[in-house]
């Protein structure tokens, strides 16, 4: 690639619409996304909006938000490509909260609530005994550590500990 050649935007949102079964959305479909990254007692969250998906694919996305029993994964990859083939870096791995359409104008967008790590933190319990003088590291690991059946990672939550 020469200096004066730019480099376009890309995507991927991929949904997962059934076990192992996934939708994959790239351009030229508009894309619109928020991804609010918090570092505190909250999960990240994203807010995925594509327009003008053909009305099969909607319905196979949708998810009703009172549905808390049906965990559906969402990932996105998002960057700069001068090809379709390029290795994308992953902006946002979750769980789908909510999907819904609706008009806009001429327009049908399809909205998609998210959040990462959404399984463990809305349905995990954690009842622990902690023996007197426990150390804060040894405290997240116990805790992280009986969410990993539900895809939590307990590496990050000894990496974020500081004593």
């Amino acid at each position: 690639m020469s200096g004066n050649e730019k480099l376009q935007r890309a995507y991927i949102l991929r949904v997962e619409v059934d076990k192992d079964e996934w939708v994959e959305i790239t351009s030229p479909l508009t894309l619109e996304f928020t991804i609010t990254r918090n570092n505190l007692a909250a999960t990240n969250t994203a807010s995925l909006v594509v327009y003008n998906l053909a009305p099969a694919t909607r319905n196979r996305i949708y998810k009703d938000q009172v549905d808390m029993l049906t965990y559906r994964a969402v990932q996105l990859f998002a960057g700069y490509s001068d090809k379709p083939t390029d290795l994308l870096p992953r902006c946002f791995n979750g769980t789908i909260k909510r999907a819904y359409s609706h008009r806009q104008g001429s327009e049908v967008r399809i909205e998609i609530e998210a959040f990462d790590g959404n399984i463990a933190t809305s349905t995990n319990v954690v009842a622990l005994s902690m023996p007197k003088g426990s150390t804060q590291d040894s405290i997240i690991r116990a805790v992280t550590g009986s969410m990993i059946p539900k895809g939590v990672n307990n590496e990050i939550g000894r990496a974020s500990c500081r004593e």
